[in-house]
């Protein structure tokens, strides 16, 4: 017989962890380029403030002569500190911004995430956040990993800051749900236990907790939430992991 966890509100997860988990690329590893000329700026290491200067000249002239996909890398690497060789260069946040808007109206939505990260969500706007990201989940250019990582995010989102609200909770559960039901990732699993349970589908619920607590590549702060309690049990009598079942959620 299975033992399944009996749910309250689980306790949600930090935002940037969760993501973080799923494996979200950050700036530093968005110099992955294409050419050869850039190929050989990020292969000679960019160590210097003349080196960073150099890579960003080529990205631009990309951007200009009409590769947009340049500007999320541009966007990533105005959105942040870079310590080099010989100085500091700072963060540029407006450039930043200026390039994943242009990025996203071009089609690559990926940047959407940035945005909603450094715009909308440190001004706690959270339905510009979840608009902005719902933008990217219908962008032309957005690949199954791009959109798992924003449903993830739309999702924690909503279960850290609008958790009283039925019509986002449904609409985040509704998003999640394939996504979680085609990968086996812990972080989903969770996000969308949660989600859930806020809408009392409890038996559904414990199935993607379950999974999710029993993933052996459930990040720490999921591992450490699925044990902080003595009524948490998520495996069956001979000591094998619960799965879930595809059902009719959200239909």
């Amino acid at each position: 017989m299975k033992k399944i966890i009996a749910l309250s509100l689980i306790c949600t997860i930090n935002l940037f962890a969760t993501v973080q988990a799923f494996g979200t690329k950050s700036p530093s590893q968005m110099f992955a380029t294409s050419s050869q000329k850039e190929n050989d700026l990020v292969e000679k290491k960019i160590s210097t403030k003349q080196d960073l200067s150099a890579f960003i000249s080529t990205l631009e002239t990309a951007y200009k002569l009409g590769d947009k996909s340049k500007g999320y890398l541009l966007g990533g690497i105005y959105s942040q500190e870079h310590r080099m060789e010989d100085g500091i260069v700072p963060e540029n946040i407006p450039l930043a911004l200026k390039y994943f808007h242009e990025t996203l109206d071009a089609g690559y939505g990926l940047a959407a995430w940035h945005i909603a990260m450094i715009e909308d969500l440190p001004q706690k706007e959270y339905f510009k956040a979840l608009e902005i990201i719902e933008k990217g989940l219908n962008a032309k250019f957005v690949d199954q990993n791009a959109k798992v990582s924003l449903v993830l995010t739309f999702g924690t989102i909503v279960l850290e800051n609008l958790n009283e609200n039925q019509n986002f909770i449904r609409k985040a559960r509704d998003l999640i749900y394939p996504y979680a039901v085609q990968n086996n990732l812990a972080s989903l699993d969770y996000v969308l236990a949660n989600l859930l349970n806020l809408n009392d589908e409890i038996e559904e619920a414990n199935k993607f907790l379950n999974s999710a607590c029993n993933n052996p590549n459930a990040p720490r702060d999921i591992q450490n939430a699925c044990l902080g309690g003595d009524q948490i049990v998520t495996k069956d009598n001979a000591g094998q992991i619960i799965q879930r079942e595809l059902s009719q959620c959200g239909q």
